[in-house]
């Protein structure tokens, strides 16, 4: 091909790109213009409609307010349910099911029928938290407003030491609380003394998981008021020394945060072996002296402690042995309103001047409350309806029962015990100032 021609059709080719490339940079341009305009529109306010300007407000910024639009949210703090005696009042409400009714109580002796059952307050205003939808283990959707609710009212729980001077209830208590939240149940023993006999001081205890952090420990003592160093304050202040050197050997050197006492259907059963069942007033103010002079010691030899509360114990049908004749439920009733009494007495020593009163929380500390056991489970020879009392009912009508053998409680009942306990507890705990 001659170069000429070669030359011409370079050159062709080369303006037929040249005219491309112009006609796509007009076309970008053009593209950019209408994009600059469609800015400018959007800038303008865009017009309402005619119909919502008749009503529409100007939105106003929100300040920051407490609970808005949050449910559940904590309005109240623990020195006013303090105040509102939600110590004691939580442990009056109601049941989900009537385990005496076994149509409807049908699973609760399952492995987990504790997840069927509920004990509703009946004080409201105690503003009563589940611990347990803090447990590693709870398998439901916790939102995040439930979750700071129950860790803003069980703040006086955390990093604690709940200290249970009590009965296989307690151990019970102790075994199902440490499970549901996973952990391990451990053990801690000591040499027998003179006042812990063989085989020596034991413990079973766990700490629970963040964000409670809070340690419990149980000891069985066998009795509450009719040992004899539950008589004599210096055998006590002794007894409670070995405790402490026990603790120590946990991590717990500056000793509990929280104690509770328990074990009447230990003292009425040391008391029926001797035929020597309290039946006088005299005999009844021993028993109100022996736990009114534990609680002086323990404030005593434990001057951090925040609270002391009392146990109360159902009317058991339980055979401690072969020959056993069940006590007159009176005398449970009795030895439940002692105690009722002393925390009502406790309660009203809170609002006398004191060097205590003075500063802020100080009244709180030191208060002897109730976990009434007794009156929450509500199970005990109750008329016609409970005329079975707590006893268990046999294989054919165990979901009915309240306890496995008349005394130790089914775990549900463990679980929503430990429940309102905790609540109880985390007031006074956070109340008190040291």
């Amino acid at each position: 091909m001659p170069t000429h021609a070669v030359e011409q059709q370079v050159t062709e080719l080369a303006d037929g790109r040249v005219v491309t490339l112009e006609q796509q940079v007009a076309e970008l341009r053009a593209r950019l213009a209408r994009l600059e305009g469609a800015a400018v529109s959007a800038a303008e306010p865009t017009p309402v409609p005619q119909q919502l300007t008749r009503h529409a407000a100007r939105f106003k910024p929100l300040e920051p307010e407490t609970c808005r639009n949050v449910k559940p949210c904590l309005r109240s703090t623990a020195r006013e349910r303090l105040k509102a005696n939600c110590t004691a009042a939580m442990w009056s409400g109601s049941w989900r099911i009537d385990p005496q009714k076994p149509s409807d109580a049908r699973g609760l002796s399952q492995p987990k029928g504790w997840k069927h059952q509920h004990f509703t307050t009946a004080a409201a205003d105690c503003e009563e938290a589940d611990p347990f939808v803090l447990a590693p283990t709870h398998d439901r959707h916790v939102t995040v407003a439930t979750s700071q609710f129950t860790t803003s009212r069980l703040a006086g729980l955390r990093g604690a030491l709940w200290l249970m001077m009590g009965t296989s209830i307690d151990h019970g208590i102790v075994h199902e609380v440490c499970v549901r939240f996973g952990r391990e149940v451990l053990v801690a023993d000591a040499a027998p003394t003179l006042t812990h006999p063989r085989p020596g001081l034991h413990f079973t205890w766990c700490r629970l998981p963040s964000p409670l952090n809070l340690t419990m420990v149980e000891m069985s003592a066998r009795g509450l008021a009719t040992l004899a160093h539950q008589r004599d304050a210096a055998r006590w202040q002794q007894a409670a020394a070995e405790v402490q050197a026990l603790l120590g050997t946990i991590g717990w050197s500056a000793g509990p945060t929280f104690l509770s006492l328990a074990g009447v259907e230990w003292d009425l059963k040391n008391m029926a072996t001797q035929k020597a069942l309290p039946s006088s007033a005299a005999e009844w103010d021993d028993i109100r002296s022996s736990l009114r002079m534990q609680a002086a010691a323990a404030r005593r030899v434990w001057p951090r402690l925040k609270a002391i509360a009392l146990r109360t114990q159902f009317k058991t049908t339980y055979k401690f042995s072969a020959g056993w004749v069940h006590q007159d439920v009176k005398l449970y009733e009795m030895y439940s309103d002692l105690m009722r009494g002393l925390a009502r007495e406790s309660f009203a020593q809170r609002f006398v001047r004191s060097p205590a009163a003075s500063r802020p929380g100080g009244r709180w500390c030191g208060m002897v409350s109730i976990l009434d056991m007794d009156g929450f489970m509500n199970c005990s020879w109750d008329g016609e309806r409970y005329q079975d009392g707590c006893s268990y009912l046999g294989q054919a009508k165990r979901d009915a029962s309240w306890t496995r053998d008349g005394l130790h409680p089914m775990p549900w009942v463990y679980h929503q015990y430990w429940r309102v306990a905790a609540n109880a507890l985390a007031d006074v705990g956070e109340a008190c100032e040291l």
